[in-house]
């Protein structure tokens, strides 16, 4: 599965309307989990670090990445760092990583693990309740 199948299948859109008539939308997707337990925050939307920064049905380019459940090199040039002591990938935020290096941190780790991300979806749907 490609990280545009993913945010087709998992990705939730919601919107809303304040008083005055503005409107703020707000996009959330599940964490990808992959086959060897790795994970990360993959997101896209018009206030992220994507292109196209909009809520799209047309694949994405670029996507954000955020806090890698461990250090991954393929993502490395990428990172926002705000000093060069901060070496500590696994609590930082990847803008703008191409979808092309995302599918391969994905592929490096077997694929993405959609039991895992289902069940962990449905629990927290559960949660709201």
């Amino acid at each position: 599965m490609t990280i545009n199948n993913f945010f087709r299948k998992f990705m939730k859109v919601s919107r809303h309307i304040y008083n005055n008539g503005d409107e703020m939308v707000h996009s959330r997707c599940q964490p990808v989990i992959c086959n060897d337990g790795f994970r990360m925050s993959v997101q896209a939307g018009e206030q992220l670090y994507s292109s196209p920064r909009s809520y799209t049905k047309e694949d994405y380019e670029e996507a954000e990445v955020g806090f890698p459940s461990e250090h991954e090199p393929l993502i490395d040039e990428y990172v926002e760092r705000y000093s060069e002591e901060d070496l500590d990938f696994t609590q930082r935020v990847y803008p703008y990583v191409p979808v092309t290096v995302i599918d391969a941190v994905i592929l490096k780790h077997g694929g993405i693990d959609e039991g895992a991300v289902l069940d962990e979806f449905l629990s927290q749907d559960q949660g709201r309740d």
